[in-house]
């Protein structure tokens, strides 16, 4: 997502040790950023972003002071990368807990990515699908497409029950457990959200995942609230 290659390459400016004091900072000014950069369809305007960060003209010389200090400090591409991607993983949930604007945003983000890329003939492929599980019904594989398709067309309760049959086979992936806790979040059934994206995470090691679980968290705190 653009938001995050964005961010990334801000990080790559940086050092891992940074003070807490300079990184809270950051993460307020990155969430003033989003705010004002973050249309209310939640499309990110990139003039906007990227202003926001040159008029910080304060913020931006506290870091290079305290990079000037520290004489260790050698940012080649790779380390610059490493760095990026690690002091975001070590971040995002403090975003989504505190920064209304990313939250909404990578929330509604998923549905976005969701509508861009699932076919257009679903009902067709389902049909097919349908017909093939017909013949092989203990193929993992073939209910998991299948749910996908269902899942696209917002067809919930048929979408879950093929990623419930789907991991009951050998063979399952563990795209059935992260789209199935997303079912179980739009449901409002938080626990059991959270639980299939934290075995969603275990079994890919995906950190992204991280994130999924801090939005569930807060709806459900939001709901009990």
């Amino acid at each position: 997502m653009k938001v995050l290659i964005i961010y990334l390459t801000f990080c790559s400016t940086l050092q891992v040790c940074l003070a807490q004091s300079i990184e809270d900072k950051l993460i307020k000014k990155m969430c003033n950023c989003l705010s004002a950069a973050i249309s209310n369809k939640g499309e990110l305007n990139d003039e906007k972003f990227d202003a926001c960060w040159s008029n910080d003209s304060l913020l931006i010389k506290e870091v290079e002071q305290y990079f000037s200090q520290n004489d260790s400090l050698n940012l080649d591409d790779e380390t610059a990368y490493k760095f990026g991607k690690e002091y975001f993983e070590k971040n995002q949930i403090r975003f989504i807990n505190e920064c209304d604007a990313f939250y909404h945003f990578i929330d509604s983000a998923r549905y976005n990515f969701l509508n861009e890329v699932m076919p257009i003939k679903i009902n067709i492929q389902i049909d097919s699908l349908t017909k093939e599980i017909n013949e092989k019904q203990n193929n993992s594989e073939l209910f998991r497409l299948r749910g996908l398709n269902y899942f696209s067309l917002m067809k919930l309760k048929e979408a879950k029950e093929d990623f419930d049959k789907a991991l009951s086979l050998p063979g399952a992936n563990a795209q059935c457990l992260y789209f199935r806790g997303w079912i179980f979040e739009i449901w409002g059934r938080f626990d059991e959200a959270i639980a299939d994206y934290k075995l969603a995470k275990e079994s890919t090691g995906i950190t992204y995942v991280d994130m999924l679980i801090a939005i569930a968290d807060r709806k459900k705190r939001e709901k009990n609230n």
